[in-house]
C-alpha cells in the first residue's frame, strides 16, 4: 500500500474557487513518483499536471516538487499517482474546489477529527465517544464534567440544541479510483439528484443508480427525510456484481440517539451500461446532461460553434481521426494503433521543457494551433473491444457524436449532415473523462470536440491503469505557435 500524509486514501484538498493551490509533494517511497491533479485544468501552469517525461521529471525518493496552480473550477476533482501503476496501490485522494459563495458543512468524519483534545476529556468521563451530529460537546458529558454538588437539568435543554439535525438534502461526491469494470452507485430507498458531472453543473436528473466509468465524478444530493441505516452499495456492472464492501448512510430521528431501523436489502442492476430503465432502477443518462450554463446556438449546424459560453469559440478547425487497438499481443494496447512507449516516462528533459515536438501528426503525438476548436473522433475499430474510460489532461472535452459502424467521413463537418441523429451540437455533455463505446460485431466511435487554449503537452490516455501501461496513450501539443516557457524552478527540479 502506498500512503499520502500517512493515511488511505489521501487526506482531502479543499480550496475555494479562486485560490492558488500550492501542494508540496515529498516522495518517501523507494521509487520515483509523480502526482497528477485529474481535472484541473492548469491553465497557465502545465509544469504542475504531474506526468513524468511530459511536463516534469520524476520526483526521486527523498526529494520534493511543488506544484502551484490555480483553482479556476468548481467541484469535485481528485489528485493520484502518474507513475508505474502506483495509483493500484492506493496513491490518491481527493480534491473539493467550493463554488463561490458556496459554504459546506463538515462532515462528522472530519467533525471527529477536529475534536480537541479538552473536548475528549469531556467525551469519555460520560462515555461518550464522538461529539453530537450538530458538533457539540452533548449536554450529558459537559453536566458530567461539572464540580460536584450543583444541580443540573438536563431534560430543561430543549431537544434541538445541542443535536437532532433536521430533515435535509444532504450533500455527496462520487469518486471512481478503482480499475476495476464500470461500477452501478445506489443508496437503498434514496433516489438521487445528479448536478454536477467531471466538476461541471448539469441540468439536474433525478436517478435511482449511477454508472460510474474509472475517473468520473459525479455530485448528487440526497434528501435525509428518514431516520435509519441505507446502505450505499456499488455493484458491477459486469460478474462479480459485488466488488468491494459497502459503506452506510446513518439518519438519525429527530428525537433519538440512535437510528430507528436498519435497511439491508440489495438491488440487481444488470449490466447495461448505457443508462436508462435497468432492473427497474433509472439510471443516469450522460448523453442526456447538458453542462450548465447551456450553450444557446439553436442551429445544428457542422461549421457552428454551440459553444458560445467559452472565449474564443470557432468552428472546428480539424478532425483528427484514432484507431483505439490491441497490438497483437496481451496486456498491449494502443490509442492510435502504436503503443505509447514506457520509455517516454524516463525521458530526461520532458517536452515541455523544450520546443514542441516536429515530427507532428504521427500515431503518438498530434499538434495544435492556439485557439482553435479540435474534433477526435476515437474509433473501435477492432473487435470485440471493450469500452475505455478516455481521459484528457488539461482541457475538458465535448461529447458531441457516437454510432455503430465505420466512421467513413474525413470530418465531423461532413459526418453531422450525414447522420444528425448521431450528433448533439446544441447541449452536448462537457467532461474531462469519456468511455467509448463497446464494439461487438462492428466497429463503433464516438467524437469529441475541445477548445485549444491553454498551450503544453497534455497527455490522453485510457484511465484503466493496466491499458495505460500497456501503451494507450498519446500526446497532444495544443497551442504549438504558443508554446509556454517554463519558470526557471521548474526547470531546476527532479
Amino acid at each position: 500500500m502506498a500512503f499520502v500524509d500517512g493515511q488511505f486514501p489521501g487526506p482531502l484538498i479543499e480550496a475555494n474557487q479562486g485560490d492558488n493551490v500550492e501542494v508540496v509533494v515529498t516522495n518517501g517511497m523507494p521509487m520515483n513518483t509523480t502526482i497528477h491533479f485529474h481535472g484541473i485544468t492548469q491553465i497557465g501552469t502545465p509544469w504542475s499536471d504531474g506526468v513524468p517525461g511530459l511536463t516534469q521529471r520524476y520526483i526521486q525518493p527523498g526529494k520534493s516538487f511543488t506544484h502551484k496552480w490555480k483553482a479556476d473550477q468548481y467541484g469535485s476533482y481528485w489528485y493520484h499517482a502518474h507513475s508505474r501503476g502506483q495509483i493500484d496501490d492506493g496513491l490518491y485522494g481527493p480534491i473539493l474546489i467550493n463554488g463561490k459563495g458556496q459554504e459546506n458543512c463538515w462532515s462528522c468524519t472530519k467533525i471527529n477529527q477536529l475534536t480537541t483534545g479538552i473536548q475528549r476529556v469531556f467525551l469519555q468521563r460520560d462515555g461518550d465517544n464522538q461529539l453530537t451530529d450538530k458538533g457539540c460537546l452533548p449536554a450529558r458529558s459537559v453536566a458530567a464534567g461539572l464540580s460536584p454538588g450543583l444541580q443540573v437539568n438536563l431534560s430543561a435543554i430543549p431537544a434541538d440544541i445541542f443535536d437532532n439535525c433536521k430533515p435535509t438534502n444532504g450533500e455527496l461526491a462520487v469518486i471512481q479510483v478503482t480499475q476495476d469494470p464500470t461500477g452501478i452507485v445506489s443508496i437503498d430507498e434514496h433516489p438521487m439528484y445528479v448536478y454536477a458531472v467531471d466538476g461541471g453543473y448539469i441540468q439536474p436528473q433525478l436517478v435511482q443508480a449511477i454508472s460510474v466509468a474509472n475517473g468520473d465524478r459525479y455530485s448528487v444530493l440526497i434528501k435525509a427525510d428518514r431516520a435509519g441505516d441505507f446502505a450505499i452499495r456499488v455493484a458491477s456492472a459486469a460478474m462479480p456484481q459485488l466488488m468491494s464492501g459497502m459503506a452506510t448512510m446513518r439518519v438519525q430521528a429527530a428525537n433519538s440517539s440512535s437510528p430507528t431501523r436498519v435497511v439491508t436489502r440489495g438491488d440487481d442492476y444488470g449490466d447495461d451500461e448505457d443508462g436508462g430503465e435497468t432492473g427497474g432502477k433509472q439510471k443516469l443518462r450522460i448523453q442526456q446532461a447538458p453542462p450548465v450554463p447551456a450553450p444557446t446556438q439553436p442551429a445544428v449546424s457542422p461549421t457552428s460553434t454551440p459553444y458560445i459560453n467559452d472565449a474564443g469559440a470557432a468552428a472546428s478547425r480539424n478532425t483528427f481521426k484514432l484507431s483505439m487497438r490491441h497490438d497483437g499481443a496481451a496486456y498491449k494496447w494502443a490509442l492510435n494503433g502504436t503503443i505509447y512507449p514506457a520509455s517516454a516516462d524516463e525521458a530526461p528533459t520532458p517536452i515541455l521543457f523544450g520546443p514542441p515536438q516536429t515530427k507532428d501528426e504521427n500515431d503518438v503525438t498530434i499538434s495544435t494551433q492556439n485557439n482553435t476548436w479540435i474534433d477526435l473522433v476515437f474509433e473501435s475499430a477492432i473487435f470485440p473491444m471493450p469500452p475505455h474510460p478516455v481521459h484528457k489532461h488539461g482541457t475538458h472535452m465535448y461529447l458531441i457524436g457516437q454510432g455503430q459502424g465505420n466512421f467513413t467521413w474525413n470530418s465531423v463537418a461532413k459526418a453531422a449532415p450525414a447522420r444528425p441523429q448521431s450528433f448533439n451540437l446544441q447541449n452536448p455533455p462537457k467532461r474531462d473523462t469519456f468511455q467509448s463505446l463497446v464494439a461487438v460485431g462492428q466497429p463503433a466511435w464516438i467524437a469529441v470536440r475541445y477548445h485549444s487554449s491553454d498551450p503544453g503537452p497534455w497527455l490522453m490516455h485510457c484511465h484503466i491503469q493496466a491499458h495505460l501501461e500497456g501503451g494507450m496513450a498519446m500526446v497532444i501539443q495544443d497551442g504549438v505557435d504558443a508554446w509556454p516557457q517554463v519558470p526557471s524552478e521548474y526547470l531546476e527540479m527532479s
